[in-house]
């Protein structure tokens, strides 16, 4: 009897793609169109969500790649923005922003709606609207959750209360499987309100399942330079004097008379037996600053996004970081709207008075996220091109053609990577010890990095902006740097 061999599956999964190459960005989109149900989202060592085999049985087909915005399918944000809006009447495109019909600044016009909001509070007002004109039965959006282990989650609402009592912005890992699966087995319209990488992954999913085409009438952007671990959210908690083991809610964009709109405060209560229902804040501009700009506590798969304005979107919402509107504490919103049904709601909502809107040239847009642009474009142009020299393994394609950095970029890029690697490494060996004493033990430990980084800055802005001459310029290798995109 003639023995009968198995051909081996040419296919490869999350797990043994874009795990392994810490390029997860922890959405979740692999565990409910997972055809054999073996994956779920967990948290791994560092405060980031994963996707692990829970039981046996993967069939190594190709469907959770498929969906995966750090995968190396061929529908990249320009294929999939191109079949959502391509065919839009009027319908204009820029390289920097992808599709757009109209662009505008402003504000939900209800006071005290705003100011418990993110930045004008047109997200939620949008979600609201489509529950209220029936354009939609379920929202989904992030929502605060009672468990100091997972302060927010994704949660499908259906009623407008529930929409307006959903959390603000949430700088705190929050992952879709269970919504997604929810979506699947509930008939029904349902609005989306996520981060770019994160819709990017729903347009994939769509492209490969018909209930979600169906179901899934609008998604909401919501512009995003780089997400964060469990660890940010303790940090912060731990800097301010709390315990991040006894904190039930966190609140990460409390506004305030006293301060413009860019230097918003964290708070958070507790339930510490000591502090039972006390609210403690911490002015959060420098605390932030420290962390954000270094990279700490921040997900490799952020280093590989050139998606800045959530172009598979129907509409990116964004803060006003434009001189003219940042100094408003209350906050402004820029909305970039892609799709017509969208456009007629805020029209509608303009002219009723529920919003305060004006047009705003794209380039405003633009300008108001300089620094995620250089961030998603040039430095990214600068790892690519490191990761091919250094022959890394598993590197996700980009829009972005790999760019040779002048020695200082090099330096400042490489620092950024360590600090980012050693952040998680030195906070994950605190284990449950996250007072004060041992948080100065982290920043001492992360000193030395941290020193070198700002040497690195301090001579990249003399060179660079400094306007030394171009014959220095030349000496540490590359060039000029050419703008912000």
């Amino acid at each position: 009897m003639k023995a009968i061999h198995k051909k081996k599956a040419t296919y490869q999964s999350v797990l043994e793609v874009i795990v392994p190459a810490d390029m997860c960005i922890g959405c979740g989109m692999c565990v409910p169109i997972c055809p054999a149900n073996v994956l779920e989202m967990r948290f791994n060592e560092y405060g980031e969500y994963i996707p692990v085999e829970v039981r046996p049985g993967c069939i190594s087909c190709p469907i959770c790649l498929q969906a995966c915005p750090f995968g190396n399918q061929s529908d990249n944000e320009d294929s999939l923005a191109e079949l959502a809006f391509g065919h839009v009447q009027g319908i204009q495109h820029c390289f920097e922003t992808g599709y757009y019909l109209r662009s505008f600044v402003g504000y939900v016009s209800d006071e005290a709606y705003r100011v418990t909001r993110s930045s004008g509070g047109l997200a939620t007002w949008l979600q609201q609207t489509y529950l209220k004109e029936g354009l939609s039965d379920f929202v989904i959006s992030v929502v605060p959750n009672d468990d100091p282990d997972q302060l927010f989650r994704f949660a499908v609402l259906d009623s407008v209360d529930q929409v307006r009592y959903s959390a603000q912005s949430a700088y705190y890992p929050v992952q879709m499987s269970d919504v997604i699966a929810e979506v699947l087995n509930t008939p029904g319209r349902y609005v989306v309100a996520g981060l770019p990488c994160f819709l990017k992954g729903l347009r994939l999913a769509m492209r490969h399942n018909a209930k979600l085409r169906k179901r899934i009438v609008c998604t909401i952007g919501l512009i995003c330079g780089q997400t964060r671990s469990k660890f940010f959210a303790e940090y912060l908690i731990a800097m301010g004097g709390g315990d991040p083991a006894h904190v039930k809610r966190l609140y990460f964009r409390h506004k305030a008379p006293a301060r413009p709109a860019i230097d918003y405060a964290l708070c958070f209560e507790t339930d510490d037996i000591c502090q039972t229902g006390s609210k403690m804040t911490i002015c959060g501009q420098d605390a932030r600053r420290e962390i954000w700009a270094r990279g700490y506590f921040m997900p490799n798969a952020c280093n590989y996004c050139d998606d800045v304005f959530a172009e598979v979107a129907d509409v990116a919402l964004m803060d006003a970081w434009l001189p003219e509107y940042s100094q408003c504490w209350q906050g402004h919103n820029i909305a970039i709207v892609r799709s017509p049904q969208v456009l007629g709601l805020i029209e509608m909502g303009n002219a009723k008075g529920e919003l305060i809107l004006d047009d705003i040239e794209i380039e405003q847009g633009i300008n108001s996220q300089e620094g995620v642009l250089a961030k998603k474009r040039e430095q990214l142009a600068y790892r690519l091109y490191i990761n091919k020299g250094r022959g890394q393994g598993y590197v996700p394609k980009k829009r972005v053609e790999p760019r040779k950095p002048s020695l200082i970029d090099l330096w400042s890029v490489s620092l950024q990577e360590k600090m980012r690697i050693l952040s998680h490494q030195k906070f994950a060996s605190l284990g449950d010890h996250r007072d004060a004493e041992h948080i100065n033990r982290f920043r001492a430990e992360m000193s030395r990095t941290v020193f070198l980084y700002r040497v690195v800055r301090s001579v990249r802005r003399l060179v660079f902006e400094g306007g030394l001459s171009r014959r220095i310029i030349r000496l540490v290798g590359g060039s000029p740097r050419q703008g912000g995109r």
